[in-house]
């Protein structure tokens, strides 16, 4: 079972990156309109929105928990 201490903030981390990811989606359909399936299966946008979304809750982390000065 896991704990209280483990299940809010994995809760967290996993909506964030679903909301993060649902808005790189969102700027390549803006981008390419109607050729969006296309832009994101046959040209792999969904392999290049990952890591984007990776680097931003990593930065998201560093900002909000990393704290150097202690």
């Amino acid at each position: 079972m896991i704990s209280k201490n483990l299940t809010r903030p994995l809760a967290l981390l996993i909506f964030e990156g679903a909301l993060i990811y649902s808005c790189g989606v969102m700027a390549i359909y803006i981008r390419f309109g109607a050729g969006t399936p296309g832009a994101l299966g046959a040209e792999l946008g969904w392999l290049k929105t990952s890591p984007a979304t990776v680097l931003v809750l990593a930065s998201f982390y560093l900002v909000l928990f990393g704290r150097f000065s202690r």
